[in-house]
């Protein structure tokens, strides 16, 4: 018996259990590495869901439809929606085509099945120990109320279109994580999910992948945001022939996907392709320079650490065994076609190894170039604050504990075993921690970009907070401590995804009712959201109004939502700022290490100190000469 499952055996009073929970974890300690996988994990539960699917799906032929390149047929769904999947947007970006702007697919003759999924593009597996998906990767995936061919809407009935944007760190994810037939059947609308080449393949800027005669498109680097605005396109093209309104597209999603959406709220090109946007926690706006982009870290004006400079490096140095110094010497005499055909002609699976790693299929990587024609040549705050963005309905939120998602993989407040988290050492430091963690979060994802937009004169904008924690404990874990409403938690209330496996096995069970309540009136104020650009009373107009953000400290700021025994949907004044958050933390009474203290100001995790001029003396003493704030583990035993 090892280690973990000793240790489970001694706090189960070597009981033989039915409890499928206790038998998942004591197969997930047992399997040897497995810290990234069990981390990996606990954010794909969240982020992806299962798809409702036969094992053979068979065509329903009321689904044929007609796009503009060619007639497709789809399948009517366990939930009851017509369902298409792996529609192909663009053709393939790869061999000369990758780091180059998309383009839209060849016509076809003939019916096409719309029954398979397309390929994720290329990531990491949910482990970061092999890549998965294929370069061939821009594909849509549709869910729409079931009209028969003679009964699809017309104008002026055609439906409200919600483009879904996935997340994922934008180096994992795919279109196929989120089942949105709820979304579809309850409320009419038709959902049409994207999906964006990822991470190096999605984000790259070097001179030499420019011809003389390229495109500012071409050149800017951002073919992730260049795949978002053709898959809007396409949209706007095809969304009649599933019933839906081309004039009345929402833009939503969550995370990285919900930065996504900032990064086309304020791209010159987006304009008119989209009439609302919702962004699901956004941890807030950012971009970086064509230098950061593209030097070396070297350079006077200093390049990110893999920048495409040192990923060249590191490719020169992985393929010929050279030293740093050699390799900057090889790099120095290779021409520019030298140089793209390296670029364009190295196994994928090589490419990706040449970044470093963060967790599970995360990695680093410079992103969201300021170019001056895909994205503007000023950062996101100052384009928001300046008026210069898509001038439509905004919703946006965050989740109460969004940070916990991420202590989980690392806080050394948690106890683990071969990385499965068993117990919580220090509750009252971990809740700490978390609590200003999350409202930093919530001021530069929600408030910050709300008052920016609200500088510029631009209403309206709503704002919300997803607070809702019912989750039960197993063994000596809470999750409703240790999760509580972490990032991403509103999914699976919003796709009515709260029973059958996954995240919905640390539901209190005698919760489920009311959760599915409150995300049936999510839904309904989604739904609103989109047929109207106003959330109002929700679809069933008999939900609390939600009214817009307001600077005011006097008027409410948000809705939140919650259980009913939880205080149930309500409104909040609490407006979040970097300067407020300092304040409270420098003076809070409550933390027992100034270690501690020191860790809030720094960050959700142990990492580099912001260059705060009030940042207490003490916390100099817990930086490393490299910068990095570094504690004590002992301080907590």
């Amino acid at each position: 018996m090892n280690s973990a499952k000793l240790w489970l055996h001694s706090h189960t009073k070597g009981k033989v259990t039915k409890n499928f929970r206790l038998a998942e974890l004591i197969t997930l300690v047992s399997i040897p590495g497995c810290t990234r996988a069990v981390a990996a994990a606990l954010l794909a539960g969240l982020m992806a869901t299962s798809v409702a699917c036969s094992d053979t799906p068979v065509a329903d032929p009321n689904s044929e439809r007609a796009l503009t390149t060619g007639r497709i047929v789809g399948l009517l769904n366990e939930r009851g929606a017509h369902e298409w999947r792996g529609l192909r947007l663009a053709a393939p970006p790869t061999g000369e085509r990758r780091w180059r702007p998309p383009r839209f697919p060849e016509s076809w003759s003939g019916t096409r099945t719309a029954l398979s999924f397309g390929n994720p593009c290329p990531q990491y597996e949910r482990t970061g120990e092999g890549v998965m998906g294929d370069e061939d990767c821009l594909f849509a995936n549709v869910i729409a109320p079931p009209f028969a061919p003679d009964s699809i809407p017309g104008a002026p009935d055609r439906r409200p279109v919600m483009v879904w944007i996935h997340g994922g760190g934008n180096v994992a994810g795919h279109a196929a994580e989120q089942d949105w037939s709820a979304l579809a059947i309850e409320h009419g609308v038709v959902v049409i999910s994207l999906q964006y080449r990822l991470g190096a393949l999605g984000w790259f800027r070097h001179p030499s992948l420019s011809a003389e005669d390229a495109s500012l498109e071409e050149r800017s680097g951002n073919f992730a945001v260049l795949d978002l605005l053709l898959g809007l396109r396409w949209v706007r093209d095809n969304a009649a022939a599933f019933g839906g309104d081309p004039n009345r597209i929402t833009i939503f999603g969550a995370s990285a996907g919900a930065g996504n959406i900032l990064s086309l709220l304020i791209s010159p090109l987006s304009k008119g392709l989209y009439h609302r946007a919702i962004m699901q926690s956004d941890a807030g706006p950012f971009s970086i320079s064509a230098a950061e982009a593209e030097n070396p870290v070297t350079a006077p004006e200093a390049g990110h650490p893999s920048s495409s400079h040192e990923v060249l490096l590191t490719l020169l140095r992985t393929a010929g065994g050279l030293n740093h110094a050699q390799a900057e010497q090889h790099l120095a005499r290779m021409s520019q076609r030298e140089i793209a055909a390296l670029l364009r002609g190295t196994p994928v699976e090589q490419l990706l190894a040449a970044y470093p790693m963060s967790f599970g299929p995360i990695y680093r990587l410079p992103m969201k170039f300021r170019d001056g024609r895909v994205l503007p040549a000023e950062p996101p705050l100052t384009v928001l604050r300046n008026g210069n963005f898509a001038r439509v309905p905004v919703l946006l939120g965050s989740a109460r504990d969004e940070v916990k998602l991420f202590m989980l993989i690392g806080d050394r407040s948690i106890q683990r075993i071969f990385g499965l988290p068993v117990r919580l050492r220090d509750p009252g430091r971990y809740q700490l921690l978390a609590e200003y963690g999350s409202r930093r979060w919530k001021a530069r994802g929600v408030d910050q970009a709300a008052a920016a937009m609200s500088a510029a004169g631009h209403s309206p904008v709503f704002a919300f907070r997803t607070d809702w924690d019912d989750l039960r404990q197993i063994l000596t874990l809470d999750f409703k401590v240790l999760m509580g409403a972490l990032h991403g938690v509103e999914l699976p209330l919003l796709q009515d995804q709260l029973k059958g496996g996954g995240f919905s096995n640390l539901i209190q069970p005698d919760a489920v009712p009311a959760a599915q309540q409150l995300g049936a009136a999510m839904r309904s104020y989604w739904a609103e959201f989109a047929y109207h650009g106003d959330p109002g009373r929700g679809r069933v107009q008999r939900l609390p109004r939600w009214q817009a953000w307001h600077a005011d400290a006097d008027e409410p700021a948000f809705l939140v939502f919650d259980a009913p025994a939880d205080g149930g949907i309500r409104h909040s004044k609490k407006i979040e700022s970097d300067d407020a958050l300092l304040a409270d933390i420098v003076s809070d009474a409550r933390f027992q290490s100034e270690c501690d203290r020191c860790e809030a100001i720094a960050g959700m995790v142990p990492g580099r100190l912001p260059d705060y001029e009030s940042l207490p003396q003490a916390c100099s003493r817990f930086v490393s000469h490299s910068g990095v704030l570094s504690c004590s583990a002992g301080e907590i035993e």
